[in-house]
């Protein structure tokens, strides 16, 4: 086929995606321009994938790490109650934003709380929430309670007693 072709958009009847129709079309000098409908569809493509890569910078650059990256407590994702291994909410940290019955084989695992008692806690949970407080215990299924975060509640915790499971309660 030669010539210049030309394309016809469509809407299907059901507003699905459209169906774009190339056609070619002999010219009288046999030449091979393209109309300009071809051409726009033809670059539709490019400037689609043109406008994806500015609007996945742009993303990247929204959720870049800045350089004063969240520390300690703050690391602590909101709706969420956490555990670190160290003090002052340092070093390694687990964080549930749900009841958790079994730390070493529950849905949310904790690794380090296998062999680690936790140095510091944060309850990161809504405030107002019917659930907003967290209790948490010596064993797996909830028994032998340990200790209550309130809501906004954050320290360090003493002893070697490892934390089993949590249940988030409303009230300590």
């Amino acid at each position: 086929m030669s010539g210049p072709r030309q394309a016809a958009r469509t809407q299907s009847p059901a507003g699905g995606p459209r169906r774009i129709t190339v056609c070619w079309r002999a010219s009288a000098t046999g030449g091979g321009e393209e109309s300009k409908d071809v051409r726009a569809v033809r670059r539709a493509p490019a400037a689609g994938a043109a406008a994806l890569a500015v609007t996945l910078g742009l993303v990247m650059l929204r959720d870049a790490p800045s350089a004063e990256a969240a520390q300690g407590y703050e690391r602590c994702p909101v709706g969420h109650a956490c555990f670190f291994t160290e003090q002052d909410g340092q070093g390694e940290m687990c964080a549930w934003y749900d009841d958790e019955a079994d730390w070493q084989a529950g849905i949310i695992v904790c690794a380090w709380g296998r062999d680690s008692a936790p140095r510091s806690a944060v309850n990161n949970g809504y405030p107002g929430d019917p659930l907003d407080e967290v209790r948490y215990f010596d064993d797996a299924g909830y028994q032998r309670p340990l200790g209550c975060l309130r809501t906004g509640e954050r320290g360090d915790l003493h002893g070697d007693t490892t934390v089993r499971s949590l249940k988030w309660v409303p009230g300590c």
